[in-house]
């Protein structure tokens, strides 16, 4: 089938019926949007319809037009994905128009996130009504997944996840190192979830490591998951040397490397940065004691979290 383009002189008209005289008293003029249209073939007034060139209304709507010569037909299609686009600008505001490092990817994907809510009828009437933007924020979400990664979960099973999730904001985003060859985050998130037979939405925390890797699309998420908190721990003072980021830095080592962790938190050196994350230096056992570098996270839940640790020498 041979396609082109329709011609300046294309003849092919939009017909508006009109219930006023017959016969136009002088040229009509055409106007789209409160523009005015300068056209190759004047609009005219036929049996009491206006004719238009229908190329110049449709481009003028940010349409493109083709002639199919071969079927004899005209066809219009809207520009979906600059509509799309500029819808992205309009709902969700902190996104980036390009996204040039793995954290901009893990931002944007938390950015649609905060506006997105996937409730039952039953679930919006407890939270008060409709939340955000409903489920429309999904899709641009999904897509900050890799293809593989979407390969191995689809759509349905991704949206089912956030069921009575009504708002996710993003709290901490930290780097942790990598794994295998992509960048790996440390994030925390505050969520507003819906739980059945409860009179309304309560808040809950989240943490989880994430990796970002650089794929033919671009920057996207390969893989990572968010695990509840506990905000009960800190009132039942359960295990409570996880509130200490020395004892957690020494029992994290002593997990990886073994006995010869020195397990006394007097024995090891803190460093607080301007972020909030702290620096504690951990050293082995034995008269000249190996130093490790642990960098932690508090969370909400009053825990510290370990980003990534490394062999170095003591401040």
């Amino acid at each position: 089938m041979r396609k082109k383009w329709l011609g300046i002189s294309g003849v092919f008209i939009l017909a508006f019926t009109l219930a006023t005289a017959a016969w136009a008293a002088g040229p009509i003029k055409l106007y789209v949007n409160g523009r005015e249209i300068q056209v190759d073939v004047p609009p005219q007034l036929i049996n009491g319809r206006t004719m238009v060139p229908v190329r110049w209304v449709a481009e003028a709507l940010g349409a493109d037009v083709e002639w199919d010569e071969a079927a004899q037909t005209v066809r219009i299609a809207t520009k979906a994905k600059e509509l799309e686009e500029q819808a992205r600008g309009r709902y969700y505001p902190r996104v980036p128009e390009e996204i040039t490092t793995p954290e901009m990817a893990l931002q944007a994907y938390f950015d649609a996130l905060y506006y997105a809510a996937n409730l039952t009828p039953a679930q919006m009437g407890a939270a008060g009504g409709t939340v955000g933007m409903d489920k429309e924020p999904y899709p641009v979400a999904y897509n900050y997944w890799s293809q593989e990664w979407r390969a191995e979960h689809s759509y349905e099973q991704f949206l089912a996840s956030w069921q009575g999730t009504a708002n996710v904001e993003l709290l901490k985003l930290f780097p942790a190192g990598e794994e295998n060859g992509a960048a790996r985050f440390f994030v925390e998130t505050k969520h507003l979830e819906v739980v059945e037979g409860k009179p309304g939405p309560g808040v809950f925390y989240y943490s989880g490591f994430f990796t970002v890797g650089k794929t033919t699309e671009g920057w996207r998420l390969t893989g990572g998951s968010l695990e509840p908190e506990n905000l009960a721990r800190g009132l039942g003072g359960h295990q409570p040397w996880r509130e200490d980021p020395r004892q957690v830095a020494a029992v994290e080592l002593r997990e990886q490397l073994g006995d010869k962790i020195n397990l006394d938190p007097a024995a090891t050196q803190v460093t607080t940065l301007d972020d909030g994350q702290v620096v504690v230096m951990v050293p082995t056992t034995g008269e000249k004691p190996e130093w490790y570098k642990v960098i932690l996270v508090p969370l909400t839940d009053r825990t510290w979290q370990v980003l990534s640790w490394q062999q170095g020498g003591a401040n």
